[in-house]
């Protein structure tokens, strides 16, 4: 799988795009951001999951598939916090909601997308997110 030739920048106007949008399952969820920012990085599905609309049949898809540090070993590799780049994951244990389901967020430069009901798509900076319980990854490239 190969990055497209103008990932870095469709990523980042994308992603500010997205900044103040409201929480919406399947759009603004933090597993639907991260999916459609692997699909601007390389052209594709990278996480063939089916796409949801509502909590529960996004729950019901991750529980199906034993949750995203599940679907992410499938597809990319751990990475250390000081190697991150644009369009690496971050995963939270238990960051997402009241299920303590694991959180996800999309690194974009010196800062995340995190988005939840509450919020909405918000900017959070990069030391702000916590060391522990938090893994980084990054999709495997031929």
């Amino acid at each position: 799988m190969k990055r497209l030739p103008t990932w870095d920048v469709d990523l980042l106007e994308w992603a500010g795009s997205l900044i103040g949008e409201p929480f919406k399952w399947g759009r603004t969820d933090c597993a639907s951001i991260v999916i459609q920012a692997q699909r601007l990085i390389y052209g594709s599905d990278v996480f063939h999951l089916p796409k949801w609309k509502s909590k529960a049949k996004a729950l019901r898809t991750l529980v199906g598939v034993k949750g995203m540090r599940s679907v992410l070993q499938g597809c990319a590799d751990p990475v250390g916090r000081g190697f991150l780049q644009m369009g690496d994951i971050v995963l939270i244990k238990n960051g997402c909601d009241e299920l303590e389901t694991d959180g996800l967020m999309l690194f974009v430069r010196d800062y995340a997308l995190f988005t939840n009901p509450e919020t909405g798509v918000i900017r959070v900076p990069l030391e702000t997110i916590p060391a522990k319980g938090t893994t980084f990854w990054r999709v495997r490239v031929d």
